[in-house]
């Protein structure tokens, strides 16, 4: 993922990647992921916004910074 915009590869598990894009991106992210799904022959993709308690999490856990997660893809 590119770090410069902001993008993130969160998880990776079993063929299935979970990214964060900022939303400003989302435009440029559907175009990307509709050429990958053609060329790699992707059989599907979703896309999700933040859950409520995602967002609880966050501030419940100031110090925390989204590199601290032990899931996280290096």
């Amino acid at each position: 993922m590119d770090r410069e915009n902001g993008s993130v590869l969160k998880h990776k598990n079993q063929g299935t990647l979970n990214c964060y894009i900022p939303s400003k991106d989302w435009g440029k992210g559907f175009g990307i992921l509709e050429q990958a799904k053609e060329q790699f022959d992707l059989e599907d993709y979703s896309v999700s916004q933040i859950t409520l308690e995602q967002v609880f999490l966050t501030f419940a856990n100031p110090g925390k910074s989204s590199s601290d997660d032990k899931n996280e893809v290096p």
